[in-house]
């Protein structure tokens, strides 16, 4: 049997099991089905093996992440631009509206980088081998294996996509009132 856990014979569909051994899968061989034929075969996999619960495995890390992460989003947004907005405006120019909503994007999504982590490793969990008991269990044992930097793993590239998404979103937001209340201002950027 031990040959089955070498890099060639490894199936590919054991991801979870490779890693946790050290190994590197083998790429799928032509013919071989992957797991999950589609979005519902994998929701009746999970609902058939895990039940209802497998379907929310990592929600509790999400709660744990959006509710600071969505704090920490628009809070700095009405602070900022209610900061860059001269007095004499009655609202924020649209420049003004892309900078803040730029900046809290990635204030929010630089501060909700940890526990992202946790929900990625979380919803990974379980698939072939239990690693986790739950969000504090999965924080203690990445911490003592890894230490604090693997909480900020990707934090840069969370904080950039993050800029330009959220600077969008609050412009088309502020713009989409505008429209809506009838606001014509034309105000220069």
């Amino acid at each position: 049997m031990a040959w089955l856990l070498t890099p060639g014979h490894l199936p590919s569909f054991h991801p979870v099991l490779a890693a946790s051994l050290g190994v590197k899968p083998r790429v799928a061989a032509l013919g071989e089905q992957p797991a999950y034929q589609g979005p519902v075969h994998c929701i009746a996999t999970i609902v058939r093996t895990e039940g209802l619960a497998g379907l929310y495995r990592g929600a509790s890390a999400m709660l744990l992440r959006d509710v600071p992460g969505y704090c920490l989003y628009f809070i700095p947004y009405v602070f900022l631009s209610d900061w860059i907005t001269p007095d004499a405006h009655a609202g924020p120019s649209p420049c003004a509206v892309w900078l803040a909503g730029g900046m809290a994007g990635a204030i929010s999504w630089g501060t909700a980088t940890p526990m992202d982590v946790v929900k990625s490793r979380l919803q990974a969990d379980g698939v072939y081998v239990n690693k986790y008991k739950g969000v504090l269990d999965c924080i203690s044992q990445s911490y003592q294996k890894e230490g604090l930097k693997v909480f900020f793993r990707g934090i840069t590239v969370n904080a950039v996509r993050g800029f330009p998404m959220s600077a969008a979103m609050f412009l088309g937001y502020e713009l989409s009132l505008q429209a809506i209340r009838g606001d014509h201002v034309v105000t220069s950027p």
